[in-house]
């Protein structure tokens, strides 16, 4: 009836809104109807909460508020009054990132939230972004208040009366949501704690009548447990080895058992009531009379070793005797318990015997031995080992003596503990499970250096470990694999495989491009001259083995063409040399050659029987192995590949009719226990069929096998699918060794389309493999190039199967990325591109600390050229003057003075030096900062250094200037090609001894030209770039030119002279100020 009412009431509503609407604007119906339907959205949330959980029902309202008032973000922080769970929730709008944290409004918020914090909508900093928010805070309550419900956006008018509305509605519903689920919550506890009570007043009854019962089960069971206990006893007493008896305190015998019975040769009854005197010699009753009487004398139990004379000769035993005693604590008899202990005796010193030789051999062996015993912590965990025993070899190589190791923990003793990795875990899982391991390490630590084979073998609560030093090994290992790398490399590239056979061994080895020719792999195939031999075409095999016949018997070398069939059914044609190797007592102990592939040769004539030998092939190789059984498991039916498979393993020609009727289990004992043997037998014992995947104990390889039911008992396909196994595994090592690199490793089909993006892609460029996958590689990462430059960049890949470059990129979001690129080009056994594969490393820091020491250098240029221009302001002004000075003092002096003979010459020579010394200052000045440069340009200011250095030094020189009529280069151009100039022609003064120098300065279209050469005695460049002393000046050259993106390269040799090239990026058109701004931008 509410809900009817309600529903009635909003129909009435919406009717005379719909009416009113009509008579207002366009505008304001639009703002009526969506707060209408706001209101509408609101009012319905109690039914969206029906049922639902306090922190459901504030996260749906936070949700639905920030949506409809497009608020920028929403909190509520509830009480723990509802269901004794504080709820603290924030919602901002959806997409926003990253998301939102309760703590960042609190921290904000946190004077409001105290009892006298204002209920009117108040600004407060913005917690999740810049500026400030207006926030609208209600509380909420029941009877009492439960919290607090903050709606905050940056929008200066929020909140309107319309939205301040709509957000109390929303309070007040919220409030009837959280009642309710209160109300619920206070159900569900009163019906759980009924449920409770009655599950234990239950459960206490049951207990109670559980009690009952089992009483009276331990009554019965005690009772019957006595009766079995005598009766068990006595046939303990019966059938022991260990000899027992009684005696009162007088010495007579009240019983015994079966073996006392046998040593006295009497029976239970003879023995009874006779003492020891009666029974055996006089000294051994004397004897034992005195042990009981000891006994009787001190009440306490008596354990001595004696010895006896038994008619099968000597005994030892060990005989225990102790007093029985009644209730008053009296004596009453004696018991006693006779151990032989002669065999063990005999082991015992059998042992110690073993234990001196072991201990002789351990002491003299070569090989380093040790015993180490496990510590433990609390929780019985090892933590370390102790030594219990080392051997000399083992003490030299630990480079500490016995004493020093043995009884202490190994950290206590080796300053870096259990160096090198894998060790220590190596023997905890040989004590954990008893397996013996073997582990080859390298050392640097300890004072132990070199690589080690060690064997660990379970020893108590320890290992005993046997390891060797297999330093020079490890050498000789790595010199033979790249030794190996190197002929498997030349091979590979022309086509040429290597092979050797032993003799009389027949031992054979091949080259890795042996297997590749003959398209076997190396870690499945098992190498053999019937194997050998078997690869060669049926019809070839007979002349073939007659060369290889004759060659051992003459002792020569052989060639031989030959055809050969691969393991995928393909046929090829091989050139084959083999050449005798001969002992100095003219042995026949190998034969080496080399076998090459000419099947391209002899492909056109042999095409067709190739393909007819293939498909044959490929038919015969995926024929299923078959085998059937009764019930007795004998062999009732057998087809080829299986029959071959049986042949194979048993290594017997075996025929079929030797193999019907036998029992598998008996033909392959290896099967017994495995799970071949148990999936059989559940197939038999449940009538079901199966199917699993194992590997074989007799082959060693990997079978899929599927077991049917038939009439006569079971029949069993098999599958090889070692290839597959061994595919996946690939695939698996592959996949995780693509997600561990922390490059970006990309690659793509012919068309460019992404079919891989590992993890080092994702944290490079922003994109998850699942949004790239499928795309266009340039659509995910776009190069910052041109079109014809990408199509080149393509060409060059296509054609040369490789491209590396620097390259910028972009993020998902935008951000560019300097990207260090190689890529490859995947080709199939054709040689057609299926793909391409890219290695991408992010060189975006590395980019940018080059800009900046490139920022930096400039700024350092920059301020030497303004230092320049100040020093040669200052030399100007203040030598200037005071040279000017000194020549008009000088003239005055001469013309008072000049009459004076003695004085002429002097004056002469004073003019001379002041002549001069302005002629020093002038030059000085110019080199600092000429300015003309300024002034006049690059070619004036040029020519006049050059002229001034060449009268300076008296070297001839000359500058030509082409093209640079045209617009001015900038002014940090003119300046780095102006100090190149002046540092190459003091280069040339100090050291070329050159008699004439030419300047050639060319401006072409998109760059300028500067070169320097001189025909003077000519340098290393090389030595020179190299040797930091003498080569700082180039050094400072070639620094200078690339800031401005040009490059500099010096050709000499000595006695030939030096040409000095500088080329700079120089475009011919835009203005000076704007060739400016484009460098600035190019090296910012």
């Amino acid at each position: 009836m509410l809900a009817r009412a309600r529903r009635a009431t909003r129909i009435s509503r919406v009717k005379y809104l719909e009416v009113e609407m009509e008579q207002t604007s366009d505008d304001d119906t639009k703002r009526l109807q969506d707060c209408i339907n706001d209101l509408m959205s609101v009012q319905a949330l109690p039914a969206v909460w029906s049922g639902q959980e306090p922190s459901q029902i504030v996260a749906t309202l936070l949700d639905v508020l920030v949506c409809v008032l497009r608020l920028d973000f929403a909190y509520a922080r509830l009480s723990a009054a509802i269901d004794g769970s504080p709820i603290e929730l924030v919602r901002l709008p959806q997409g926003r990132t990253p998301e939102g944290r309760p703590e960042q409004v609190n921290r904000v918020l946190e004077g409001w939230f105290t009892a006298d914090r204002p209920d009117a909508p108040f600004v407060a900093p913005n917690p999740f972004g810049d500026g400030t928010v207006s926030v609208a805070p209600f509380r909420l309550r029941l009877q009492d208040e439960i919290g607090i419900l903050v709606a905050a956006t940056t929008r200066n008018d929020f909140p309107t009366a319309t939205e301040l509305i709509l957000l109390r509605v929303a309070v007040n519903q919220a409030v009837i949501g959280l009642q309710e689920a209160r109300r619920l919550a206070e159900q569900k506890r009163t019906a759980d704690e009924l449920e409770r009570r009655v599950a234990e007043r239950t459960e206490h009854l049951s207990a109670v009548n559980e009690e009952l019962r089992r009483e009276i089960n331990r009554r019965k069971w005690a009772r019957d447990a006595l009766q079995q206990n005598q009766q068990r006893l006595r046939a303990i007493l019966d059938n022991s080895s260990v000899l027992m008896f009684m005696k009162d305190i007088n010495g007579h015998y009240l019983d015994c058992n079966s073996s006392f019975e046998n040593l006295c040769g009497l029976s239970r009854g003879q023995i009874i009531g006779k003492t020891d005197r009666e029974l055996f010699a006089a000294e051994q009753a004397a004897q034992y009379e005195s042990n009981d009487r000891e006994i009787l004398k001190t009440g306490t139990p008596l354990e001595f070793e004696g010895t006896a004379l038994r008619p099968d000769g000597l005994h030892t035993s060990i005989v225990s005797k102790f007093p029985l005693r009644d209730g008053e604590d009296r004596i009453y008899a004696i018991v006693g318990i006779i151990t032989d202990i002669t065999e063990r005796k005999r082991m015992e010193q059998t042992l110690q015997e073993n234990q001196q030789r072991l201990r002789v051999a351990l002491e003299s062996s070569p090989v380093a031995f040790t015993i180490l015993r496990a510590a433990r912590d609390d929780r019985s965990h090892i933590i370390d080992f102790q030594w219990l025993y080392l051997n000399p070899v083992a003490s030299r190589i630990l480079g500490r003596a016995p004493e020093e190791l043995i009884g202490r923990r190994v950290r206590e003793v080796l300053p870096n503990g259990w160096e090198p990795p894998g060790l220590f875990e190596c023997f905890v899982q040989v004590v954990n499970t008893g397996e013996p391991q073997e582990i080859e390490v390298a050392s640097g630590h300890n004072g132990i250096n070199g690589w080690f084979h060690n064997i660990a073998a379970k020893l108590g609560d320890g290992v005993a470990v046997w390891f060797t030093d297999v330093t020079e090994r490890k050498r000789a290992e790595e010199e033979l694999r790249r030794s190996e790398a190197f002929l498997a490399e030349g091979q590979r590239i022309s086509q040429t495989g290597s092979w050797a056979v032993k003799l009389p061994s027949e031992d054979v080895f091949w080259s890795h491009e042996m297997f590749r020719i003959y398209g076997l792999d190396p870690a499945t195939t098992k190498l053999s001259q019937k194997m050998a031999f078997q690869l060669i075409y049926p019809e070839d095999r007979l002349f073939v083995k007659q060369a290889f016949e004759r060659a051992l018997r003459d002792k020569s070398d052989f060639a031989v063409e030959h055809r050969a069939i691969l393991a995928d059914g393909s046929i090829k044609h091989l050139h084959a040399l083999g050449h005798a190797v001969c002992d100095a007592s003219d042995n026949l102990t190998e034969f080496v050659g080399t076998v090459v592939d000419i099947t391209e040769r002899k492909r056109a004539e042999q095409a067709l029987r190739q393909s007819s030998r293939r498909i044959e092939n490929i038919l015969e190789s995926i024929t299923d192995e078959f085998n059937a059984f009764d019930r007795e498991w004998r062999f009732t039916y057998v087809n080829e590949p299986a029959l071959k498979s049986i042949r194979r393993a048993k290594g017997e020609a075996l025929t079929r009719e030797k193999i019907l009727g036998k029992n598998v289990w008996e033909v392959f004992p290896e099967h017994v226990g495995s799970v071949f043997y148990q999936k059989y037998h559940e197939a038999m014992r449940e009538q079901k069929t199966v199917y699993f995947e194992a590997l074989s104990p007799v082959t060693g390889r990997w079978v899929e096998v599927n077991a049917y039911l038939s009439e006569e008992g079971l029949s069993v396909y098999y599958r090889d699918i070692t290839d597959r196994k061994q595919a996946e595994e690939q695939r698996a090592y592959h996949a995780h060794l693509l997600e561990n690199v922390h490059d970006a490793v990309i690659a793509t089909d012919e068309r460019f389309v992404l079919t891989a993006w590992n993890k080092g892609a994702e944290q490079m460029y922003g994109w998850r493999a699942d949004e790239v996958l499928g795309r266009s590689v340039l659509e995910v990462v776009p190069w910052d190039g041109s079109a014809e430059e990408r199509a080149k960049a393509d060409r060059e890949l296509a054609e040369t199967g490789r491209r590396r470059a620097e390259i910028i990129t972009y993020r998902k979001d935008g951000t560019p990325v300097y990207a260090e690129g190689r890529s490859v080009a995947l080709r199939d056994g054709q040689g057609r591109i299926t793909g391409y594969l890219g290695i991408n490393r992010d060189i975006t820091e590395r980019k940018r600390a080059e800009k900046e020491r490139a920022q930096l250098l400039r700024r350092l240029m920059a301020a030497q050229e303004d230092e320049r221009r100040r020093i040669a302001r200052e030399m100007h002004d203040q030598f200037g003057q005071a040279v000017s000075a000194l020549t008009l003092k000088l003239a005055a002096l001469k013309g008072a003075h000049g009459g004076q003979t003695e004085l002429g010459e002097q004056f002469l020579a004073l003019e001379a030096i002041v002549k001069q010394l302005d002629a020093d200052v002038d030059f000085l000045i110019w080199e600092m900062r000429p300015t003309a440069l300024d002034d006049l340009g690059l070619v004036v200011a040029l020519s006049n250094y050059v002229e001034n250095w060449s009268k300076h030094f008296g070297v001839h020189a000359e500058v030509h200037a082409s093209g640079m009529e045209k617009d001015r280069l900038t002014s940090e151009v003119e300046t780095v090609l102006y100090r190149v100039t002046q540092e190459a022609l003091t280069n040339i003064a100090k050291h070329a001894r050159a008699g004439n120098v030419d300047i050639l300065l060319e401006r072409r279209s998109d760059h300028v030209s500067l070169i320097i050469e001189d025909d003077g005695i000519g340098f290393d460049a090389e030595k020179a770039f190299a040797t930091v002393p003498t080569g700082l000046g180039l050094i400072g050259m070639r620094e200078r030119a690339s800031l401005v993106g040009g490059t500099l390269e010096i050709e000499s040799h000595p006695g030939n002279g030096a040409t000095i090239v500088v080329r700079i990026r120089a475009p011919l058109g835009p203005k000076r100020e704007e060739q400016n701004e484009k460098i600035e931008y190019s090296l910012s």
